[in-house]
């Protein structure tokens, strides 16, 4: 029996209430502001902002493909406040895409241009500092992949979809050290403990893992979540697996439209890649030597339209779940993936991750922080510190807090 999904008749106090009903209008505000209109479609988006803020029924969409997941919904009158927030988040992007681009906002892979291409090229510029100052100290020091796979984790609190649509730097002084600093005396497979902003931490175990892991045939492989500083140490990442020899080939999946804001599509990934390899004097190697496994067939990067619908990862299409099995991990980066993978729904937060992502068809790394009132595998203990930094839940929405959690099957 699945609890009941996340929804903005939760409550005003929540943070599903306040995202529908002020983080989505003022996204649509910023895509006013950056980009170039008519008059008619600026008439339409503060519609669909009005709609959100009173809670309207939902409406059809033009595109007959994602038409078929709001049938029910459309059936039960539902509304914005009332339908799932999954779902209506999800919703709200194609609508958005819709307005924006008629020609192609209802194209299903997409075809248009990118409505938030201003705010991704600016997260880029501004992310340059901070990106450097945290990753320069690894690359001159023959780091293991679990510092890469910690910076990849905190790269993960630039969020433009988190800020309404606005560009703020992000900053990353709170670089987690648990990796060097492991309770050694802790033997227990299910380690729950509090390391500086760390709920849970499964770094070692699958660690441990990965070493045991000789089949060449297989590939690593990562579902990428922001652009920016987030992205450009997911892409230090892959290189490290790939310069470490623990994997022979990295498959990159990426989004087929835009959506959240900052989700990282193909074009966003090679110009992080030229912006390494022509940009940042300290990572020009590893830009150039990410262009060299793109060309050789080491790096493959693919889109999959399932990733911009409402739908659960237990409802994987086929050829999505042949690559899953394929593979020898998967790496899910952030929070909407996270929210994916729980089907976005009231679980106990202390519910076993093992037990619920065990329907994944690979072994399973998740990367994320937190921002949104969903989370499993934290003990009560880390529950209760964490709520004394930060009380009344605003811990599980902050992105202050993060989780490693494996599964490996």
């Amino acid at each position: 029996m699945f609890p009941s999904f996340l929804r903005a008749v939760d409550g005003p106090q929540t943070f599903t209430y306040q995202t529908i009903t002020e983080r989505l209008p003022k996204i649509v505000q910023t895509t006013i502001q950056n980009n170039e209109f008519s008059l008619q479609q600026i008439k339409f988006l503060n519609e669909l902002a009005q709609e959100m803020k009173e809670g309207s029924k939902i409406s059809p969409l033009r595109s007959k493909s994602w038409n078929k997941y709001l049938e029910q919904y459309i059936t039960e009158e539902a509304t914005w406040h009332t339908a799932p927030w999954w779902v209506v988040e999800n919703y709200f992007y194609k609508r958005l895409l819709e307005i924006s681009d008629p020609e192609h906002g209802h194209e299903d892979p997409y075809n248009g241009y990118d409505i938030f291409q201003k705010q991704k090229t600016l997260s880029l510029q501004t992310s340059v500092q901070s990106f450097t100052n945290i990753i320069t100290p690894l690359i001159n020091n023959e780091s293991k992949i679990d510092e890469f796979i910690i910076k990849s984790l905190w790269g993960n609190k630039g969020d433009l979809s988190l800020s309404g649509g606005q560009v703020i730097e992000t900053q990353t002084e709170k670089e987690d050290n648990n990796n060097k600093n492991n309770n050694e005396n802790d033997n227990s497979n299910n380690r729950s403990y509090l390391s500086d902003s760390l709920l849970c931490n499964d770094l070692l175990d699958f660690s441990l893992w990965l070493q045991t892991q000789k089949d060449s045939n297989k590939y690593g492989l990562i579902v990428l979540d922001n652009c920016g500083i987030e992205l450009l140490c997911d892409l230090v990442l892959v290189d490290s697996f790939l310069r470490l020899n623990l994997v022979n080939k990295f498959v990159i999946h990426s989004k087929s439209a835009p959506v959240f804001v900052s989700d990282a599509m193909e074009k966003d990934i090679l110009e992080t890649i030229d912006y390494l390899a022509n940009k940042i004097q300290e990572t020009k190697e590893i830009g150039n030597r990410l262009k060299e496994y793109i060309s050789n067939g080491k790096i493959v990067i693919k889109s999959n339209p399932f990733y911009t619908t409402p739908l659960a990862f237990w409802e994987l299409p086929e050829d999505l779940k042949k690559e899953y099995i394929d593979s020898s991990f998967v790496i899910l980066k952030g929070d909407a993936n996270y929210r994916r993978l729980l089907g976005d729904r009231h679980w106990d937060f202390d519910k076993s991750f093992q037990e619920i992502t065990k329907y994944f068809p690979a072994p399973l790394l998740v990367l994320r922080t937190c921002k949104s009132e969903i989370v499993v595998g934290v003990s009560k203990e880390n529950q209760k510190k964490a709520e004394e930094i930060y009380p009344k839940q605003e811990w599980l929405t902050k992105g202050v807090f993060g989780v490693i959690q494996f599964n490996k099957k």
